[in-house]
């Protein structure tokens, strides 16, 4: 018998990461990333206007209030997603809008609550603060850093990110299938009347829903009766899956059957019984080169 921790320890090493595959960014939430994401690009990639108003030289407007406006000639208008066509010099404005890059020879931002336009002039009420209401290129995101590592699991939020640096597709790694199987002549399918003494296979229901609550692929191959040739179907079509979960049949009953199963010659029982309790009859293995992991029931 040996502790969890140990029996974690083991399954952990007995398992490798699965191969990779390209998918769109919003078919990410949810998978494992297969490598590294970095910037090829500052975000934002130059520095450009966090409000509406006028883009300025902040050492311009030194003494600048509602009964001493500084007037500033405005010499052109940026949209955003326009570039700059020109440079501000002494005594110059241009009018910008959010999001808008800053054109040269500016270094703030003044509000359009605090300018009044007058006749290709606009009038500035207050002292502006240099870098103020201006957005830093990379600010964001800087060129080469790290944003998701791989191995992490891609959250919701992280589209945007990728979908700002122009990521369409992104390599995750394959969602394993795992096989769940049911044993026990005692069970019975959700489309049969049970028999006396029959339960529903409700575990082996619950787990499946386990297995897609955790981003893998759930294959339910039925019940396998206590019967060495039933077992024997069964694991071998759930032999196709990455992983096979069941339940039952590795305990001390004449009729717990899946441990000798684990034993056969191609096949590996790497340990049975975890000092845990519930759970103690707790097997893991390898079914010719896929790994196995049986719980009583």
């Amino acid at each position: 018998m040996i502790c969890f921790e140990e029996a974690l320890t083991k399954i952990l090493e007995a398992v490798s990461p699965l191969g990779l595959e390209n998918v769109n960014i919003l078919e990410g939430p949810g998978r494992v990333i297969g490598e590294d994401i970095r910037c090829d690009r500052a975000i934002p990639p130059e520095d450009r206007s966090a409000m509406d108003g006028y883009a300025l030289r902040a050492g311009d407007t030194e003494g600048a209030g509602q009964e001493n406006p500084v007037r500033l000639e405005v010499i052109e208008e940026i949209p955003a997603g326009n570039m700059p066509a020109k440079r501000i010099g002494p005594g110059q404005a241009a009018r910008i809008m959010t999001g808008a890059p800053l054109p040269d020879g500016a270094d703030a931002v003044v509000r359009m609550e605090d300018c009044r336009r007058e006749n290709g002039r606009v009038a500035v009420l207050v002292e502006a603060v240099q870098g103020r209401a201006v957005r830093r290129a990379g600010e964001n995101l800087r060129m080469g850093e790290e944003i998701i590592s791989r191995g992490a699991l891609i959250r919701s939020a992280d589209i945007g990110t990728l979908a700002a640096l122009g990521r369409a597709v992104i390599p995750v790694h394959r969602r394993p299938l795992v096989a769940v199987v049911a044993t026990g002549n005692e069970l019975a399918e959700l489309d049969e009347t049970p028999a006396p003494g029959k339960s529903f296979c409700s575990n082996s229901y619950a787990l499946a829903a386990l297995v897609g609550d955790c981003g893998a692929v759930a294959l339910r191959v039925g019940i396998a009766r206590d019967r060495r040739e039933d077992l024997i179907l069964k694991f071998r079509a759930a032999m196709k899956a990455d992983l096979i979960v069941s339940t039952g049949g590795v305990s001390v009953g004449d009729y717990d059957l899946v441990k000798n199963l684990m034993n056969r010659k191609g096949n590996r029982m790497h340990f049975w019984q975890v000092a845990m309790a519930p759970g103690r009859p707790f097997a893991f293995g390898t079914l010719g080169q896929v790994p196995i992991v049986v719980s009583v029931r």
